[in-house]
């Protein structure tokens, strides 16, 4: 009995902790996936109301005036430092407490995009028409519905604008 062949086992083998320790890994990038894009869907629905509040606003103001707003004397105004200030449209504070910004707060890639004398031809499209009784609003989604493309494409120097409104 001094070499006894049956040992009691006391843990868990190191193959059976590295493949319990994969599982877990894999399992977290899988729940990081569905949370990161959980989260820009979450993003882009703020992104829409943002829009459809600052629209209503916008309206309010042309009803009032009888021509659309500009950006302290600019046509036209972004959130993202290109040209002009959106928080200078003349909305704020009379027709819209604050003018919103970015959820994602990135002054670059992400932003608002106001233009006086622009007007909506399609659901990703716009052309310049110098009116002051037009005008377009528009936005970057993180999950574009469609890839999109404004005529003429550098308006704001940046083509990737996916979502629209105007008049």
């Amino acid at each position: 009995m001094l070499f006894d062949n049956k040992k009691k086992s006391r843990g868990f083998t190191l193959i059976e902790l590295l493949v319990v320790i994969s599982i877990m890994g894999l399992l977290s990038v899988l729940a990081m996936a569905a949370l990161q894009n959980a989260r820009q869907k979450s993003r882009d629905a703020r992104r829409l109301g943002d829009m459809k509040q600052i629209k209503t606003a916008i309206e309010l103001y042309f009803d009032a005036n009888g021509f659309y707003p500009q950006c302290a004397g600019n046509s036209l105004c972004t959130s993202t430092g290109y040209q002009g200030n959106i928080q200078a449209l003349a909305i704020s504070p009379t027709y819209m407490l604050n003018i919103p910004i970015d959820p994602k707060n990135s002054s670059t890639v992400y932003g608002y995009y106001y233009a006086r004398g622009y007007k909506q031809t399609g659901a990703t499209s716009l052309q310049a028409t110098g009116l002051i009784t037009d005008y377009v609003l528009a936005t970057r989604l993180e999950i574009p519905n469609s890839a999109a493309t404004l005529i003429p494409n550098n308006i704001w120097d940046n083509a990737s604008l996916n979502f629209l409104l105007g008049n």
